[in-house]
């Protein structure tokens, strides 16, 4: 499907999302849920799913979550992947997923007062590619596998061209987690891997934007980006303590420059390949508990 299609296709789920709502509104004596919303971090809806937010309470937990689907304001695809607690609920081990993909692994969502609402934590994915509906499972609980739901969900689908002159694919996460001595940690960054190609050959790019330098330079939270686990040796510096990069498999730190609000870490590659099913998790600096996992697909060294 090209890109225009992918445009329209998209455009006709907008049109058939509000009218489904306006159809049922009038349909109905009972009053309509709210509606989904138009924008999220930078990704423009067009379809929700469920709708309304599906609520999973069982065992003192409580909280709510939905997938959104749209165009991202570079015109490309994107999905949300977005949970909050409700009031009154503790904080909650999550994990979200369709299939063997992991969606969003969370340590615990961080409890709000009981007069007002939780945050989102918010997980959103920019491709080129495109997001059909699927099945998706939410565990929560004790090691977020002590309650199960099951519930429709919007999957992404990823196509991008490794022969392009650029291609980027990113995901961002915007929200607070909390650890499990307590500890809030803030997180509000986007992940990128891109390809750079030009006369001097194809450079592949694994980058990390933040305007917060705590986001950045390892103090709060390390990186650890499964991509580095296939990168070949010796392709990769070390780096220090304070790299916010690192090895999943070994846990070495990853050297990356630095440019203004990202930090960097470039590679020249041959030939390029495209790996969907791999995962970025934030970790503690301190003890390597894991505080967050998604997907984080990537470009790597080919051939």
């Amino acid at each position: 499907m090209t890109d225009a299609g992918r445009r329209s296709r998209r455009a006709a789920r907008a049109v058939g999302l509000l009218l489904c709502v306006f159809g049922a509104a009038a349909q109905s004596d009972e009053p309509a849920g709210p509606a989904p919303p138009t924008q999220v971090l930078r990704c423009q809806v067009v379809e929700a799913l469920p709708t309304p937010p599906a609520e999973a309470r069982e065992g003192g937990f409580a909280f709510v979550f939905e997938s959104l689907g749209g165009t991202a304001d570079d015109g490309r695809a994107c999905t949300v992947y977005r949970l909050r607690n409700l009031p009154g609920s503790p904080p909650t081990p999550v994990k979200w997923s369709a299939g063997t993909e992991v969606l969003a692994e969370i340590a615990g969502l961080p409890r709000c007062p009981e007069d007002a609402a939780c945050e989102w934590f918010e997980v959103a994915r920019y491709f080129d590619g495109d997001f059909v509906n699927g099945d998706t499972l939410v565990s929560y609980g004790l090691n977020a596998d002590s309650f199960r739901l099951e519930s429709p969900g919007l999957v992404s689908f990823a196509s991008p061209d490794t022969g392009a002159a650029a291609a980027s694919v990113g995901t961002q996460v915007v929200g607070t987690v909390i650890t499990a001595e307590g500890e809030e940690v803030a997180l509000d960054l986007i992940v990128k891997s891109r390809i750079e190609s030009g006369e001097q050959g194809t450079v592949l790019v694994y980058e990390a934007t933040s305007a917060e330098d705590s986001q950045l330079d390892g103090s709060r939270f390390v990186l650890a980006w499964e991509a580095f686990d296939l990168i070949p040796p010796g392709a990769l510096d070390p780096g220090g303590s304070a790299a916010p990069f690192r090895s999943p498999t070994s846990g070495a730190a990853v050297s990356a420059e630095r440019d203004g609000d990202t930090v960097i870490v470039r590679i020249a590659a041959r030939a390029v390949s495209y790996s969907d099913r791999l995962s970025l998790l934030v970790l503690s600096p301190d003890d390597g508990e894991v505080l967050l996992r998604v997907p984080m697909p990537a470009f790597v060294p080919g051939g």
